[in-house]
């Protein structure tokens, strides 16, 4: 693994894969904290990054998790399927899980003698079975559609290359962005590679063969196109109905949101950051921008590469505020930072599908779950055989190409850098106002969220009793080959020493005055105060982790990184 990422890992890197090997101490903790040593999937609703899967439905006070779309998808060989569906209230500051659907089977009573005795010899039977299927869809769904697709193929990379490609190194915005661009031991096509090409997915994501996971990832690009709005924490609570339980109003003794309340006072303190950096240079005046052709450049680019803006800009113009559409022809001269090569004329990009916004208050109809042909779980009563589900299609030759706006990778060299001086340029929703929403959104996730669900996964991804991401199809014990494969995968390349967001930062990131001499008269101009804004970003971030009640008893006793760990980008 080391060869394959460029390098061999020093003693200290791996060392800080032991920072989060706590693994079922942080639930058993928190099972302490509540009294409750059943309800494991409640507390991490209660507590864990997770979370951010639930809706609230006002009229029933429930809080619903649907995880019933990943049931069309067949299993690997031996392990359970995926799917199924769970319902919470709020109880005593916490959620409780009151009603769990898996595989035909509806569970709302969890008093089992059998099932505890079956516990006690290693085996999981009824509702014990049902509610870690449900975990390990979950963790499934975390990690293959929030990790891997909406951070690295569809936010972080696209964001770097565009960065590199259009602006000079001394240019303020690419200076504002270096903190959070900063390449690192891991690239965004090496790690396609190992889990996709060599197929450590199979044992790293999910319990699901390589062509299942791109069919669920081609399948949720193509249904439900990423709308960067609604990954705006300042949107995110409302869109799924739960604001009453976040922010700065939430009622005493009710229970707190506290992951969207995290991520949110990030993003916050990113957008104080970034309209500091801007009005610094802009004054406030938008003229500035429209007029800066590598800030125009820049903003197309992203535009063409990141398809959860262009669907932003189109549906939501409350977050991309509507500029004039200006379409121009780029200059002819080349930037300092070498372009690539022109690449060949894109065929024309498809018609965007409609994209449904989440309703706040959902009605649920009764679920109606396949389960796979021939199977139910241990010792649940018989059910009426269901359709088999749809047989795996034929592997994807590139997952380059999947999403339903780009086109193919014969067609256009898929998702090729867009640095090329004839291509055109527009300043449609380029203003301050959306500078800062759309990069502060961004940036959140890369960062902040990214470690939510990277490394702050490890006390789930190491505790394969409480929270296992493969459960055998019998019940039985441990799949002892993916747990070894995840855990050294996370000891060994994800647990590698990366800037983080409380570094010090480097002198070039920052304004320097700038003197010129003509024959025997100097002049110089003063260097622009850019650094006070980082290091108030930086003090502000501290602050959090010292005042905020949610950001309290990180690290190895919880669910959630504390700040001097959280890294500054994600790995691409």
């Amino acid at each position: 693994v080391g060869e394959g990422f460029g390098k061999s890992f020093s003693p200290d890197e791996v060392a800080r894969g032991t920072d989060k090997a706590g693994g079922t101490s942080v639930i058993e903790r928190l099972m302490d904290k509540y009294r409750d040593h059943k309800d494991a999937l409640g507390i991490l609703m209660s507590e864990s990054a997770l979370s951010m899967h639930l809706l609230y439905d006002n009229k029933t006070k429930l809080f619903l998790l649907d995880l019933s779309e990943f049931s069309s998808f067949a299993p690997l060989k031996g392990y359970a399927p995926l799917g199924g569906r769970a319902m919470f209230e709020e109880l005593q500051g916490r959620l409780v899980t009151v009603q769990m659907d898996y595989a035909g089977q509806t569970y709302t009573s969890f008093s089992d003698k059998l099932s505890d005795m079956s516990l006690a010899k290693s085996q999981l039977r009824g509702w014990r079975f049902a509610e870690k299927a449900i975990i390990a869809t979950l963790m499934a769904k975390t990690q293959m559609l929030v990790h891997v697709k909406t951070i690295h193929f569809e936010l972080a990379a696209a964001l770097q290359a565009a960065t590199v490609d259009t602006f000079q190194q001394d240019h303020p915005v690419r200076r504002l962005l270096e903190p959070f661009i900063s390449r690192n031991v891991q690239a965004t096509q090496t790690s396609l590679h190992l889990w996709f090409q060599f197929r450590a997915g199979e044992f790293g994501l999910a319990p699901l063969s390589m062509e299942e996971q791109l069919r669920i990832i081609h399948t949720s690009m193509e249904k439900s196109p990423t709308n960067l709005a609604d990954l705006d924490m300042e949107r995110y609570a409302a869109a799924r109905g739960m604001q009453e339980f976040t922010g700065d109003t939430v009622a005493a003794g009710r229970w707190t949101w506290k992951w969207h309340q995290r991520a949110l006072s990030v993003q916050r303190k990113m957008s104080k950051h970034i309209d500091c950096w801007v009005k610094k240079y802009t004054g406030g005046n938008e003229a500035t921008l429209f007029g800066d052709t590598q800030v125009v450049r820049w903003w197309s680019t992203l535009q063409k590469t990141i398809p959860a803006l262009r669907v932003a800009t189109k549906l939501s113009k409350d977050f991309v505020v509507q500029g004039t559409t200006t379409t121009t022809q780029a200059p002819t001269t080349t930037p300092t930072t070498a372009a690539p090569p022109p690449a060949p004329a894109p065929a024309p990009t498809p018609t965007q599908p409609p994209v449904t916004q989440p309703q706040a208050a959902p009605q649920w109809a009764p679920l109606q779950q396949p389960a796979v042909a021939g199977w139910s779980p241990p010792l649940a009563p018989p059910a009426a055989p269901p359709a088999a589900p749809p047989s795996p299609t034929p592997r994807f030759n590139s997952i380059m190409n999947l999403h339903p706006n780009e086109p193919s990778k014969t067609q256009a060299g898929a998702w090729r850098r867009l640095g090329q001086t004839n291509a055109d340029l527009t300043i449609e929703g380029l203003g301050h106002e959306s500078l800062t929403r759309v990069l502060s959104t961004i940036l959140v996730w890369t960062t902040w969220i990214h470690e939510d669900v990277g490394h702050a996964m490890a006390p789930l991804l190491n505790d394969p009793v409480y929270t296992p991401m493969f459960v055998p199809e019998d019940g039985l014990g441990v799949p002892a080959v993916p747990y070894a494969m995840v855990t050294a995968a996370y000891r060994d390349f994800v647990f590698t020493e990366r800037p983080k967001l409380l570094d010090p930062p480097p002198l070039h990131w920052f304004d320097t005055k700038h003197c010129k001499k003509v024959f025997l008269f100097k002049s110089c101009q003063a260097a622009i105060d850019d650094k006070q804004c980082f290091m108030d970003f930086q003090t502000g971030l501290q602050e959090l982790q010292k005042s905020h009640p949610a950001f309290q008893g990180c690290g190895s006793s919880a669910f959630h990184s504390c700040m001097d760990a959280v890294e500054s980008s994600a790995s691409s």
